[in-house]
This record gives structure tokens, C-alpha cells and sequence, in this order.
């Protein structure tokens, strides 16, 4: 099955803006606090799987707040898809042990195989396509 990759620049208004970081904010929130319950299982000898993980998090993030709500939910389920490929390499000692991401770095979520980058004026929409 052969890839087609297109790269999009987008050049949003100042709605579209804010919306495209609060996505990544959320990314983060989600991942974090994902990994937060994963070290937390860690201490008490429970290996949290993937399922683990996201289950646990759509049990307590409309804890969180109305903003929650108003946020594209598979930006939260694709963080934790990603920080559950981190723990896979570290489990296979590829890597080392997944770390917080932090505010303001590196900017990006993924919603349904398509990833966004933010970068400084631009937006980079990633679309892959298989054929």
C-alpha cells in the first residue's frame, strides 16, 4: 500500500488561531496528564495499558472544566495513542522514559492520522493518504 503526503500551509484568522493552540493545549493537557497516571501506577506495581489510560482519562477530564467539552476529542485520544508509543519504546528500551510536554514548545496535536504543527505565523497540516 504506497503513501501520498501532502502538506498544507494554512493561514488562519485570529479565531481559527486561537482554536488551532487550543487543540495543542489540550494535546498536552491530555498527554501529561496520561502520563501523570501512568507513574502513578508505576509506584503501586500497575502497568497501565493503552485502553488503561484512556478509560481512566474519559472518566475524569470533564472534571477538568467546560473547555474540556469544546475540544476535539481525538486531539486527547491521539496524545495518549502517542504517549503510549513512548512507553512501548521505553518498555523495549529504544528510548528513555516518556517526559512532560511543555507550554509554548513545540506545538502539535493529531486528529484522525492528520497531524498539525504550529509554527510561529503558519500552520502545517499534514495529510496522508494511502492508496
Amino acid at each position: 500500500m504506497a503513501h501520498s503526503t501532502h502538506k498544507i500551509a494554512l493561514r488562519p484568522n485570529s479565531v481559527q488561531e486561537r482554536w488551532f493552540q487550543s487543540q495543542c493545549g489540550y494535546a498536552r493537557f491530555a498527554y501529561n496528564n496520561a502520563l501523570s497516571d501512568f507513574k502513578a501506577g508505576l509506584e503501586i506495581d500497575d502497568f497501565r495499558s493503552e485502553i488503561d489510560l484512556n478509560n481512566r482519562w474519559n472518566k475524569r477530564k470533564h472534571s477538568y472544566g467546560d473547555w474540556v467539552c469544546k475540544q476535539d476529542q481525538r486531539v486527547g485520544l491521539y496524545a495518549i495513542k502517542g504517549l503510549a508509543n513512548g512507553i512501548k519504546r521505553w518498555k523495549d528500551k529504544i528510548s528513555n522514559f516518556p517526559k512532560y510536554k511543555k507550554r509554548g514548545h513545540k506545538l502539535s496535536y493529531t486528529t484522525d492520522e492528520q497531524a498539525v504543527r504550529v509554527d510561529g505565523n503558519s500552520k502545517t497540516l499534514v495529510c496522508i493518504y494511502y492508496r
